[in-house]
């Protein structure tokens, strides 16, 4: 009987062992990995921001710019669209002014706050822009609107506070053609509770804005002066009152898009950067940026500065996460070798991942065809990616420009080709990574691996069962030893 009993002692654990080994790298069984790829058949206004969420119940949430039955103005456009890419709900918002969105966040009661910037002319017959915040019901009813004319210039930026309300930023124009960023905290009703306002001295136009770890907020911009394009960072405890500023320039003009705030309490920025001398295209381009990220510490600090460049163009990157593995992933879009119908080139999505040192783990693009600029990235719930922006098309001999959204695995499959990307360090020595220049496809549905945990289960209960019998047989044939 000890036999039995350690050698099922012994399959028993092992099996164990195995399997909880195996069980932290898997997700649920209904979390199989979808890809695909949408264009929303509404027609909207150029190659605008699109803007994206994910929302409570596991779908997704798009703010964009889309045309009015008025001539030359434009609406706050919201969709709402599912897991798999359809679309929910359609709904557009605006005032008499043209409105321009530029962000989208979900509320704490299942709505949606939209923000953007609206022109039009005043009574004095003056033109005139305002930030515009809409709030949104789940149903997608309007529940009221505020305007904030100390913001005019720059894209319009919005979060959600712990205490319910809201931060808004962006730029205001001064006398004097400088700038000063513009920092308001409003109460859930879109009640002025306090702000701040920070001249700069340059000509300022606001990127991105997000909360930090310690409750206050952090503002990344472009700067420019007569010379120079730069980067300009503001660092602001919870009551709005600076706490450090930065200003990130050489190595040729600059831009950031997006922000983050990594674990150790510094930030990572993401965007452009000019082409130094050197870089290798295929062609006299049109964009003559490469996609760039800087990171700093918790004190504005520089830790590194990594540059990434393609051989076809230009590149940007326009939207930069933290992915659960803790590296980054970053969309925007690079040039490509087709010619327009009109001038340049065109362009493609591209979606690139990186390790916490910026390291380029894998690169694709997704198009195809026209230009298309991806501008808003998130990382679903199966661990795959969206990426949200708009592309061009020709229809009844005009123009058209429509949101496309592509969403892939974990490995960004579904796309067109990888990229053979440089990575350079701002620095004397270069630091080359490259990809293999391979086309791919993708099924729709990924078939998940769950299979193994099943079969691991089968073995447990298996070999559970046998050792069972083998011991009943032996305890029958000690306590009668006549019946063998």
């Amino acid at each position: 009987m000890r036999r039995e009993t350690t050698i099922f002692l012994t399959l028993f654990l092992s099996t164990l062992l195995f399997a909880s080994s195996y069980l932290p790298n898997m997700r649920p069984v209904s979390a199989a990995v979808t890809s695909w790829e949408e264009t929303l058949p509404y027609p909207m206004e150029d190659h605008c921001t699109c803007s994206l969420v994910k929302t409570i119940d596991g779908s997704y949430a798009i703010a964009t710019t889309s045309y009015t039955s008025v001539e030359s103005s434009f609406d706050f456009q919201f969709f709402k669209i599912s897991s798999l890419g359809s679309v929910e709900r359609s709904q557009s918002y605006g005032t008499q002014w043209s409105d321009d969105a530029s962000i989208i966040i979900q509320t704490d009661d299942g709505g949606y706050a939209i923000g953007g910037l609206s022109s039009g002319r005043n009574s004095a017959g003056d033109y005139q822009y305002e930030f515009l915040l809409i709030k949104i019901g789940s149903s997608g009813e309007k529940e009221w609107e505020k305007t904030f004319t100390q913001i005019n210039q720059g894209a319009a930026l919005l979060v959600k506070t712990d205490t319910g309300g809201f931060a808004i930023a962006g730029s205001q124009e001064n006398s004097d053609s400088t700038s000063s960023i513009c920092l308001i905290k409003i109460d859930s009703s879109g009640n002025t509770q306090w702000n701040k306002c920070y001249p700069s001295g340059y000509t300022v136009y606001t990127r991105a804005l997000i909360n930090t770890a310690d409750g206050g907020y952090a503002i990344a911009s472009a700067a420019s002066n007569d010379t120079d394009t730069f980067s300009l960072m503001i660092v602001t405890d919870s009551s709005g009152n600076s706490q450090w500023n930065k200003t990130y320039s050489g190595n040729g003009e600059n831009s950031p898009s997006s922000i983050v705030q990594n674990s150790d309490g510094g930030y990572t920025l993401a965007g452009s950067i000019e082409q130094t001398a050197g870089t290798e295209n295929s062609q006299a381009n049109s964009y003559s940026n490469d996609a760039w990220l800087l990171r700093i510490d918790s004190s504005g600090n520089q830790q590194w500065s990594q540059t990434y460049s393609q051989p076809n163009g230009g590149m940007a990157a326009d939207s930069l996460i933290l992915t659960e593995d803790g590296g980054y992933a970053f969309a925007g879009y690079v040039e490509t070798d087709r010619p327009t119908m009109y001038s340049g080139f065109e362009t493609d999505f591209c979606l690139v991942k990186l390790d916490s040192s910026g390291g380029v783990e894998w690169s694709k693009t997704y198009g195809g065809e026209r230009r298309n600029i991806a501008n808003s990235l998130i990382q679903a719930q199966d661990g795959g990616y969206l990426i949200a922006g708009t592309k061009d098309n020709f229809g009844n001999e005009d123009l058209e420009y429509y949101v496309m959204l592509v969403k892939t695995d974990e490995q960004g499959e579904d796309s067109l080709t990888n990229l053979n990307l440089k990575t350079s360090s701002l620095s004397p020595d270069l630091t080359p990574s490259s990809n293999p220049n391979l086309w791919s496809t993708i099924e729709n549905t990924v078939i998940f691996n769950g299979w193994i945990l099943i079969c691991i289960v089968i073995a447990v209960v298996a070999s559970t069962v046998i050792v069972a019998i083998v011991f009943v047989r032996k305890y029958k044939t000690k306590i009668n030893p006549q019946a063998s």
